[in-house]
């Protein structure tokens, strides 16, 4: 019974380790590595070694990287087999020991019993003999005991390491469609990456292109604008200068239409004279009514004059000021068309 039960596992291990030999075979650390061959030789030569593995391609390595886990995991089950089958050694080992150990104490049994001249001294060596097959006896009992429980226990621990061994095997199988999906996506998605990154490249090139194009233009338009920066400075004395003439033209014309305003204030004294003398002399001047009401209108009309020019003027002068405050390059031409209806205006005072 007991050779049955350590045969059983023994075959067990044997069958399992037989299994997991061609993968553990690669990740195993005390086990010979493969050889791969080169990259630059591993398609056009003939002349490779037998046991050389084909090199895995750029597609696979990330593949092979994202399998780490399951790497770490299979070498954890395949260094539990290896303690499961030192122990199970261990236990063959010691039944061994103990049925030398039985055969030597029933041989030195059977030559105690010739040895022994009388019935009295068989007996007691009968008795003590008994009494030692009974301890051999029980220490065997104990011993299959522990024996039948560490069967059971390494039973139970291969029947668990099976089934995560298939369980690897299924991810294994997974893995390995996902990947084949994946190589079949990448194969067929390949010419349209390479022509995106063709037109990606091309457009790249153009867009460098342009921007050659768009530093020349920024170089020119600064260029451009520390031109005009210089003439606008060399301009700005100039301009200044203007600006003081204008000023103290602008103070002699309004000095001048305060003066204008004066004299029409007198016009306007001298008006109400005129009025109440021919009020006064109306009966006298009556043959002189048609002049006088000409002169009046005459008069009239040249006042009307020249509140229009004064309205003009004033208007003139609050547009000046307003365009005073735009772009010094529009201050010449307003300068000049101010000097001119300040000519005008001269002319008509």
């Amino acid at each position: 019974m007991k050779i049955s039960i350590f045969s059983l596992v023994l075959a067990l291990a044997c069958a399992v380790s037989a299994q997991l030999a061609p993968k553990w075979y690669y990740y195993n650390p005390n086990a010979r590595l493969p050889y791969y061959a080169p990259r630059s030789t591993g398609q056009g030569s003939n002349s490779l070694r037998s046991d050389w593995l084909s090199m895995p391609s750029q597609e696979s390595e990330s593949i092979i990287v994202s399998n780490v886990g399951q790497n770490l995991n299979f070498r954890r089950l395949t260094s539990r087999m290896e303690t499961l089958e030192d122990t199970t050694e261990i236990l063959a080992r010691k039944v061994k020991d103990l049925l030398a150990q039985l055969e030597s104490t029933s041989s030195r049994f059977e030559r105690t019993m010739q040895s022994l001249a009388t019935k009295t001294e068989i007996n007691i060596m009968k008795t003590v003999t008994n009494a030692k097959f009974d301890d051999m006896k029980g220490d065997l009992t104990n011993l299959k005991t522990d024996f039948s429980k560490q069967a059971d226990a390494s039973k139970k621990d291969l029947i668990d390491t099976k089934s995560r061994l298939d369980n690897v095997n299924s991810e294994v199988v997974n893995t390995n469609i996902k990947f084949d999906r994946m190589k079949t996506e990448l194969m067929n998605t390949r010419p349209d990456i390479k022509e995106k990154l063709d037109s990606t490249k091309k457009d790249l090139i153009d867009t460098k292109t342009r921007l050659e194009g768009l530093k020349i233009d920024l170089m020119n338009t600064n260029t451009k604008i520390d031109s005009v920066m210089t003439e606008m400075a060399n301009t700005k004395p100039e301009l200044s200068a203007k600006m003081d003439a204008t000023k103290k033209d602008l103070i002699d014309t309004k000095t001048r239409l305060e003066a204008v305003k004066m004299e029409l204030a007198n016009t306007n004294s001298k008006m109400d004279g005129v009025k109440t003398e021919l009020i006064n002399t109306k009966t006298d001047l009556a043959s002189k009514l048609d002049v006088t009401k000409k002169e009046l209108i005459d008069t009239k009309t040249k006042l009307d004059d020249v509140n229009s020019d004064v309205s003009h003027t004033n208007t003139k002068l609050e547009r000046i000021r307003a365009d005073l405050s735009n772009t010094m390059v529009d201050i010449n031409m307003k300068l000049d068309a101010t000097r001119k209806d300040f000519i005008d205006i001269r002319a008509k005072i």
